[in-house]
């Protein structure tokens, strides 16, 4: 992790309890979220930084070990506790650190001077450390890989991308992850979930696919239906029903509505994923339908219309 202050990025004070940071990550991540912030490119790692902080501050055991250790809680963690397995490289003088005395750092693990003088001895090759002054070279941890991903397919059908849905992921090691798909993903969304991929800190992904539904086309946020009217109410003018993914709406026809004519119902679309709050417009298309099956008195009452228009 690219450590920070967490309790910098999250706004709130080092003795905040878990109430109060689970409210600030959910203030700070709807702040910052990529989509709320399309046209700023410092957006995501903001966010990252964001959901970084609550992981560790969310955590009680990570956030003891963050509290006592600082930004090197992660390699005292992967030392497995044991301070002589841990990489002391960076409290060196190479690179600028700070040097630190042996009883700064054993009042800093907790204990007195006698039990670490053997440590240090061995550790550094020293006698008397008024500070550590040889040192390793600064580099990163030995052994250390880039966190695993894993990225698992996501089935939605239209109305589900529409209301939101939840999906549910096996994992290799058995346990399960429930993933909260936000209103308005379209094939090609990921969905990330920080930690949930295969090891101990790997992301997973879902690939959303949303499947086509018979009624409805959609394009980005937009969504058109065909509405069949019939052939009095268009010439006449009239009322009709159009489906949308949250319910069936009446709509005015006027009087002489063309086949192909396009009528926007704003807010009827999809829900955007960028524009909080916003959604796209439903277009109807409207498609004219000519009688069949005409009786003679009806057919003479059409060669009469006719006649009459010229």
């Amino acid at each position: 992790m690219n450590v920070q202050d967490y309790y910098q990025v999250l706004g709130v004070p080092r003795n905040a309890d878990g109430d109060a940071i689970k409210s600030a990550f959910r203030r700070k991540a709807r702040q910052y979220h990529p989509d709320a912030n399309p046209d700023d490119p410092a957006a995501e790692s903001r966010f990252k930084a964001v959901n970084e902080a609550y992981t560790v501050l969310s955590d009680p055991d990570k956030r003891r070990k963050y509290d006592r250790f600082g930004r090197d809680w992660e390699r005292f963690e992967r030392a497995g506790g044991n301070p002589q397995d841990f990489d002391w490289s960076q409290w060196g003088s190479g690179g600028g650190h700070r040097r630190m005395s042996q009883e700064e750092f054993a009042r800093m693990m907790g204990g007195g001077r006698g039990g670490f003088s053997s440590f240090f001895e061995h550790l550094f090759g020293m006698g008397q450390m008024g500070g550590m002054g040889g040192g390793y070279p600064n580099q990163a941890p030995p052994g250390t890989t880039a966190p695993p991903k894993r990225t698992v397919p996501a089935k939605l059908s239209l109305a589900e991308a529409y209301g939101g849905t939840t999906r549910t992921v096996r994992m290799s090691n058995g346990k399960t992850v429930r993933a909260q798909i936000p209103p308005g993903v379209k094939t090609g969304s990921k969905i990330r979930l920080r930690g949930s991929g295969d090891g101990e800190s790997g992301d997973l992904y879902l690939a959303i696919e949303v499947t086509p539904d018979p009624r409805f086309t959609r394009q980005e946020d937009n969504l058109s239906v065909k509405v069949p009217v019939d052939l009095y109410t268009a010439v006449l003018g009239g009322e009709v029903t159009v489906p949308t993914l949250d319910g069936a709406v009446h709509l005015l026809i006027k009087p002489g509505t063309p086949s192909r004519a396009r009528i926007s119902l704003p807010g009827k679309g999809m829900p955007s994923l960028r524009r909080k709050g916003r959604q796209g417009d439903l277009i109807a298309v409207i498609e004219v339908q000519i009688p069949k099956d005409l009786t003679e008195r009806q057919r003479e009452l059409f060669r009469q219309l006719r006649d009459e228009t010229g």
